[in-house]
């Protein structure tokens, strides 16, 4: 049932910590059994096989829940290993130190893994988002060796409040149903990005579902509408090389214009959020950047070849972009889409050895489906009410993801307490 929440009333004090009342100041090794996880020898290959998951750090990102990893192990291998038991929280504490998950089904782990295995008075979720909550806290007092390593003495040594059992249960069922909705909201975030490429291609290809009736055959293109034509891209829009402003002149960096390389190119509408360097106006106008304008087309012709994205604001480019503007064949937003699409075949074209780039020649050859205008701005609205669909629900999702740390830390320090209901 829903769980209501108030400000927390006073406690006991330990140092500087105000304990709520009810709670109490506990070690993770007072609470729970810590067990470290092991690697049978590699060297026998029947400890290896398909019946028991053998978690490893990178097994714990996916999912609050882990019942599968990269690796199992055979009866044999779990008879030399360490068998835990369902709902043990498992805690990476060599190389990636803080990574957290709960054992969904009996499964083992390596020895970058604790195991903490609660006692009657310890819910294993609510001990879940604790560490979880600790994860930042279990880095820093890790040793700083080039592999970063906490003990398991130091591990079992961490300081956790713990409330009473029913409360400790109201505010992991609280977490739970904020982690649930962000997982829901994922999960329609990957069926509209589903969605969104089979109707990339589904769109570019064959156009506006019922607008055709005639059809076409286009040498090395395949069967297209008849109205439609075969164009090259550097017949379509005019190309211009980014640059990158001097380093050595700090007047040009440090400002609050954005300057976007080939790697800032991750999502389609590219703003300062992607940018990782900002230019001064100096910087914006040193002749070297290529300046875009929001609704500017940018390509990645280097590093990162095959990227693209339009601008929606005013920034800098780099070197290793290209700027393209549609010269009045092609809707600006459908080109971008077009390229989108041939991402695949621009890397294909792209040479080198150290750094891959593709020549100015080789982007301009690339052939594009060009229908008449009107169908191109009609197939980039299509498309840019799945991807706004998207936006959305990327923006619901990340406000669900604040939540969750700011109600997390309020809830389990006690500042805001958790009231337990009747049928809790």
């Amino acid at each position: 049932m829903p769980t209501i929440l108030r400000e927390g009333n006073g406690g006991l004090m330990a140092g500087k910590t105000q304990i709520p009342k009810g709670w109490r100041m506990v070690r993770l090794g007072d609470v729970a059994d810590v067990v470290t996880g092991s690697t049978p020898p590699r060297k026998v290959r029947d400890y290896y096989g398909e019946q028991t998951p053998w978690v490893k750090p990178s097994d714990l990102a996916a999912s609050r829940l882990v019942s599968t990893s990269e690796e199992y192990l055979s009866e044999a291998g779990v008879a030399v290993s360490r068998l835990l038991p369902q709902n043990a929280v498992l805690v990476s504490c060599i190389g990636t130190i803080g990574e957290v998950a709960i054992a969904k089904l009996p499964l083992c782990s390596n020895q970058q893994i604790n195991a903490l295995i609660p006692g009657d008075a310890t819910l294993p979720s609510f001990l879940y988002w604790v560490c979880l909550a600790r994860s930042s806290y279990l880095q820093t007092i890790a040793s700083k060796t080039a592999v970063p390593i906490l003990n398991k003495s130091a591990f079992s040594s961490v300081s956790i409040l713990l409330p009473p059992m029913a409360e400790q249960r109201a505010i992991a069922a609280t977490l739970d149903s904020i982690d649930e909705a962000i997982e829901g909201v994922e999960g329609v975030i990957a069926a509209a990005e589903s969605l969104r490429d089979a109707l990339l291609h589904e769109l570019l290809t064959r156009g506006i579902p019922g607008r055709h009736s005639e059809w076409r055959d286009a040498p090395g293109v395949g069967t297209i509408p008849a109205e439609w034509e075969v164009a090259r891209l550097g017949d379509v829009a005019d190309f211009q090389q980014g640059g990158t402003p001097r380093k050595s002149q700090p007047e040009y960096w440090d400002g609050d214009i954005p300057f976007v390389t080939g790697a800032d190119l991750r999502d389609f509408r590219i703003s300062r959020d992607n940018a990782r360097s900002f230019l001064t106006d100096k910087g914006l106008n040193s002749g070297t950047t290529v300046i875009c304008e929001p609704g500017d087309l940018l390509l990645a012709t280097r590093t990162r070849v095959g990227l693209v994205g339009i601008a929606n604001e005013t920034m800098g480019a780099s070197q290793d972009i290209t700027l393209l503007t549609a010269n009045g064949l092609a809707d600006q937003s459908y080109l971008c889409r077009v390229l989108k699409s041939q991402a695949a075949v621009l890397q294909q074209r792209a040479r080198g050895t150290t750094i891959q780039g593709i020549s100015r020649e080789d982007v301009a050859s690339l052939p594009i489906l060009l229908p008449p205008m009107a169908e191109q701005q009609a197939i980039a609205a299509a498309l840019d009410g799945v991807d706004e669909a998207i936006e959305s629900s990327r923006g619901e999702r990340d406000a669900l993801q604040c939540s969750k740390a700011s109600v997390s830390d309020a809830l389990l320090t006690g500042r805001v307490r958790a009231i337990v209901g009747a049928n809790t």
